[in-house]
Formats: structure tokens, C-alpha cells, sequence
């Protein structure tokens, strides 16, 4: 008896601060554009532990085949650009505001240090 008590409070803890758990539940959902206040940020987990991450960006382009994982510095992602090249960048979350920064871009209509902000749709 004590040691399946023993086993289920281990399990218990081992989910409770498991880094899979919280980070799914901080970064998942869906994020309004703050200028137009349409869906245009979509971070679904994988079962792999990454993220599927679409991200638009209003009378510019859409990003469908994004690919984050959680890093120190935010859920960092890898898309292709409009000119079929690779383009990366970083979500961070402040409360419900997640905030998209385009870190490794190469394509002209989207600089490093680009950001676009999305608040989390309720």
C-alpha cells in the first residue's frame, strides 16, 4: 500500500513539474492580431513536444508551416518565407500578449528584429 501511494504522489509530481506540461499549456491556443483583432497567430502542441505554428501578419503574408520548440529564450520557430526560403524567429508570452520577433530572416519584406503582437483569444 505504501508503495503504491509512494509511486502514484512520484507520478503526480514528476507531471506537475515536468517541462511539457506547463510550457503546452503557456504557449497553446489561439492570439488575435492587436490592429485587426483577427486569428492570426495558432500555436497547436505536436506529440513530439513541439509546436505546429501558423502565423499571419495583416496584408503581408501567412506562415503555415511552422515548426517551434521551447527554449530558454521563448518558443522559437523555423517557416518558409514567401521567397521559399527559410525564415526563423521566437514567440514570447507576457501574460496573455504573445509577442512574434523574426531573429534569422533573409527575405526583404520582413527584416530582423521585426515584431507583431497578438493577444490571446478568451
Amino acid at each position: 500500500m505504501k508503495r503504491t501511494l509512494f509511486l502514484t504522489l512520484l507520478v503526480a509530481l514528476c507531471a506537475l513539474f515536468s517541462c511539457k506540461g506547463p510550457e503546452k499549456a503557456a504557449y497553446a491556443g489561439t492570439y488575435l492580431d492587436e490592429d485587426t483583432r483577427s486569428p492570426f497567430l495558432t500555436i497547436t502542441p505536436r506529440e513530439d513536444g513541439r509546436y505546429d505554428v501558423e502565423i499571419g501578419i495583416y496584408r503581408l503574408t501567412t506562415f503555415d508551416d511552422a515548426i517551434g520548440t521551447v527554449t530558454d529564450q521563448g518558443l522559437t520557430f523555423t517557416a518558409t518565407d514567401g521567397s521559399g526560403n527559410p525564415i526563423g524567429g521566437v514567440i514570447t508570452l507576457e501574460g496573455d500578449t504573445a509577442t512574434v520577433t523574426f531573429t534569422d530572416s533573409t527575405w526583404p519584406l520582413l527584416e530582423n528584429g521585426s515584431a507583431f503582437k497578438y493577444t490571446r483569444q478568451k
